[in-house]
């Protein structure tokens, strides 16, 4: 006996950096939060981040 499955169709989803709506996978173990663009922003960002000194950073 087998069960044919369908595959799990794409979401659409709002980006919460930008607020562009982009496509993602159905079957998505992680859902996405972020465009592809503003996740490599976002990586390099903090791909970068052990360069940032404490003098550098605004004081609240």
């Amino acid at each position: 006996m087998v069960i044919y499955v369908d595959a799990p169709k794409p979401k659409i989803v709002k980006c919460k950096d930008c607020g562009k709506e982009f496509e993602q996978k159905g079957s998505a173990r992680y859902p996405r939060k972020y465009c592809k663009k503003c996740s490599e922003i976002r990586k390099k960002d903090y791909e970068d981040l052990w360069k940032v000194k404490a003098e550098d950073c605004d004081d609240a």
